[in-house]
């Protein structure tokens, strides 16, 4: 998910390609959702999977996910889907 959201992104959509706010807004929560329901496909079918990715311990994937909760949030992503 991340490298399609960095800032270097973002900003070729905006500067290069001239894409207004919203459009940009749209392929942004295109590609978030396309992340996060591959991740929630394999954690909820995975016996590993606890209060957190891997266990009911956080680990690097819940460290990696974090930036990606809050790309979420600022574009405002509906997480409904996600329960995982």
């Amino acid at each position: 998910i991340h490298p399609i959201n960095n800032l270097r992104v973002m900003q070729y959509l905006e500067r290069s390609l001239q894409l207004p706010a919203d459009a940009r807004t749209q392929w942004t929560l295109h590609w978030i959702a396309e992340g996060f329901a591959a991740m929630e496909a394999l954690l909820a079918n995975s016996r590993d999977t606890g209060a957190f990715c891997h266990g009911d311990r956080p680990g690097l994937a819940d460290i990696c996910l974090l930036p990606q909760l809050y790309n979420a949030h600022r574009f405002g992503l509906d997480l409904a889907p996600y329960p995982t």
